[in-house]
């Protein structure tokens, strides 16, 4: 397929298994579609830019593998506007801090939540958990002046722990 170049480090990557926000640089995204031996770069835009003036966005979803402050950095117009609730990945523990503060800064306070992949209610019906001891990690973001209570347990209050990293390390 022929590329398109974005603006780097960033591409939207067009794959067998579907769409992916990445950088050449994250190994992981990389190999993978090199794998698969077809994929095409297209250009990417910052929300902020594809978003009418006038949209009222009251939830943000964020999961693009790493490069989550990245997407709020490009909708930052929007959430000052807006001050929607943001529920976003935050498993890339050499980011998580800079995540966490970058959300302070725009005036958000934060829960995690951290849900195992299997579920046993699934839609699917699939009674066999294909990923044991396995969860995802996330954070509920919601407006400093926002009523919304958050779980006291699960709150974010240091922005150098994850609960990837063990408690001495964070």
């Amino acid at each position: 397929m022929d590329e398109i170049e974005a603006t780097p480090p960033f591409k939207l990557v067009w794959a067998r298994h579907g769409v992916f926000l990445a950088s050449w640089e994250d190994v992981y995204i990389s190999r993978s579609l090199l794998s698969y031996g077809e994929y095409a770069k297209l250009e990417w835009d910052a929300l902020d830019d594809l978003l009418p003036a006038d949209a009222n966005v009251g939830l943000l979803k964020v999961d693009v593998e790493g490069f989550e402050q990245r997407v709020l950095q490009g909708t930052k117009a929007t959430i000052e506007r807006c001050r929607p609730v943001i529920y976003l990945e935050n498993d890339r523990l050499d980011r998580s801090q800079a995540l966490i503060e970058w959300l302070w800064a725009a005036g958000y306070r934060m829960a995690w939540h951290v849900p195992p992949m299997f579920n046993p209610d699934n839609f699917a019906g699939q009674s066999q958990d294909l990923y044991p001891r396995v969860a995802s990690f996330n954070m509920l973001a919601v407006p400093t002046e926002s009523k919304i209570e958050l779980p006291g347990h699960l709150l974010v209050n240091n922005a150098k722990h994850h609960p990837l990293r063990p408690a001495s390390a964070g």
